[in-house]
């Protein structure tokens, strides 16, 4: 039995609201984000039910399917490999039902898709919703930098602004999450007002630009100021304000930043990052590879810790190149399996997505990994630049999630552990959102 048009309008506005409350999930915690997602999937699957409906896949939903599915089968192989030692069993066992469990994350990408191919999900809203929870939080960290303390009442995470995060410096990386979608809400809500609209983007950028960088997230703060490059290349009428808006921004954070802010994004890392650069061509140079290190020459090249860790992950792949070691098994391998003449810092993760996704389910899954991602950015650079006839409306939405996409899943930036429920349930709403606005460009509700 279908639904009446009324129940499909309330499916509509309810399904809106859960996919604009995500972000403010993530504030809350990873119980409600679990929550929000199960809420949308389990609807999501009443609503197709209910109505006859099928899943209407393409290339890029086929090549998802083969990324799961390896992440299903090395997490077992894992298990199984492990399953002689009844402490190790424990543990493999439980990361096993954790790849289980990620499967939602695929559910959610075809749920997604599924409620845009029906034309049941208000893109407008959500993007105008996210665009005002990056300016708020934005907003709220600069508050906070200042004061000490922010709108809730949060005091500082020891030096650095945590905004509404509490006790995690991760507000500078959920900022550059959503920035754009806050340029996106200022540059089409204003669209015919261009003095008020160059002037609102004009404040939104020193807003999120002085707020990312008070967080001390330094990658997400680099990565901004290059999504407004690749913004600027496409939407060319507003180069003027943005470079105005980058060099007034970078006035007032060098005249308000304290001496450790300034020396965090300078020597700090500017520093690790050549480090990074030298060792990673030293490691391929296999001649140096032949010079033994001492303990002290490894810590004179660790600077932040992630030349040790990204050496880490090359080294225990290279012990399980096909498969890898299973789903969140990193910390225990790397603990198992160090050796004492080397320097090692066992993390629960790579801090790279693709060293994660390398190490966890091997070379296979990585590359599959990698073609999809390649291929839904070519797929959606060849609509932005030859589709004619495109809405300038949808352009601007694409273009909004082409960039947030890009970012997030950018090869050479340190980050957190990709399958954690935070960063994998962002990454896969932009994929989904990515996925359906490159299958139905007549179709979107916009």
């Amino acid at each position: 039995m279908r639904f009446e048009k009324s129940e499909i309008l309330n499916f509509s506005n309810l399904f809106t609201l859960l996919i604009c409350f995500f972000p403010f999930s993530t504030v809350i915690g990873n119980l409600i984000v679990n929550i929000n997602i199960l809420l949308i999937c389990i609807l999501g699957l009443i609503f197709k039910f209910k109505n006859s409906l099928n899943f209407k896949s393409n290339y890029f939903i086929k090549i998802l399917f083969f990324f799961f599915s390896l992440v299903f089968i090395t997490s077992l192989l894992a298990f199984f490999k492990n399953y002689d030692t009844l402490n190790e069993t424990k543990d493999f066992l439980r990361n096993f039902l954790k790849s289980i469990f990620f499967l939602r994350f695929l559910l959610l990408v075809l749920i997604i898709k599924l409620l845009i191919d029906e034309n049941l999900i208000n893109f407008k809203f959500i993007f105008y919703f996210y665009g005002c929870f990056a300016l708020l939080i934005g907003l709220d960290t600069i508050y906070q930098n200042f004061n000490g303390y922010n709108i809730l009442g949060y005091q500082k995470f020891g030096s650095s602004p945590s905004g509404v995060y509490f006790d995690e410096l991760i507000v500078g990386s959920y900022i550059q999450r959503f920035s754009f979608f806050a340029i996106f809400l200022i540059t089409l809500f204003f669209k015919d007002k261009k003095i008020i609209s160059n002037f609102l983007l004009f404040l939104s950028i020193i807003i999120l630009f002085s707020s990312a960088f008070y967080s001390s997230n330094r990658m997400p703060f680099v990565l901004f100021i290059f999504g407004l490059i690749i913004f600027s290349f496409f939407e060319k009428k507003y180069i003027f304000t943005i470079l105005i808006s980058l060099i007034v921004s970078g006035l007032f954070v060098d005249y308000t930043a304290d001496k450790r802010q300034r020396d965090y994004y300078t020597s700090s890392f500017i520093g690790n990052t050549k480090r990074i650069a030298e060792t990673f061509f030293n490691y391929l140079n296999k001649n140096n590879n032949k010079i033994k290190k001492t303990k002290s020459e490894e810590f004179s090249e660790r600077g932040s810790g992630h030349v040790i860790v990204f050496k880490n992950a090359f080294h225990f792949f290279k012990e399980n190149k096909i498969f890898g070691v299973g789903l969140k098994n990193y910390y225990k391998y790397c603990q198992d399996n160090s050796d004492d003449d080397k320097v090692y810092i066992c993390t629960n993760h790579p801090h790279n997505y693709y060293l994660d996704i390398l190490v966890s389910n091997g070379i296979l899954n990585l590359l599959i990994f990698i073609t999809l991602y390649v291929l839904i950015l070519l797929q959606s650079l060849k609509i932005l630049f030859f589709s004619k006839n495109l809405n300038p409306e949808y352009r601007k939405m694409l273009l909004t999630v082409f960039i947030t996409f890009l970012l997030e899943l950018f090869p050479i930036r340190s980050s957190g552990a990709f399958f954690t429920t935070g960063n994998a349930s962002f990454t896969f709403l932009i994929l989904a959102f990515l996925i359906s606005m490159n299958s139905n460009l007549k179709k979107i509700n916009i």
